[in-house]
């Protein structure tokens, strides 16, 4: 995910899949506050999001490689390299273990199923 003021742009292996502009009032103006990273296989419980979905196709997986953060620098207008996690091991100063679910979710998340 690239953020900027003037937009924010969402990314899966280099290939852009979401752009939005600060013309879009809803993605820049108001998203303004610190963000956290979530990687999960989230099922919630309304159509548009799990369609397609079928539970008999499980068990699902969602495996990362790793991960790079880049800080925006609005002076020079470049993102500068910040961290990389390989993910040799779980670093609990960068990630937390969900437990439990939520409303509007059909999934129950487990520590014991977040594993390096």
């Amino acid at each position: 995910m690239e953020w900027t003021p003037d937009y924010i742009s969402f990314a899966i292996d280099g290939d852009e899949v979401r752009h939005l502009s600060i013309d879009n009032a809803e993605a820049v103006e108001y998203i303004n506050k610190a963000q956290s990273l979530r990687m999960n296989f989230w099922t919630p419980t309304f159509h548009s999001w799990g369609k397609g979905f079928d539970p008999v196709n499980m068990p699902w997986y969602a495996i990362y490689d790793y991960v790079e953060t880049y800080t925006y620098n609005e002076h020079n207008n470049e993102f500068e390299f910040n961290w990389r996690d390989d993910f040799n091991e779980f670093d609990t100063s960068r990630w937390h273990k969900a437990s439990g679910g939520f409303d509007s979710s059909s999934s129950v998340f487990y520590p014991s199923n977040v594993y390096t």
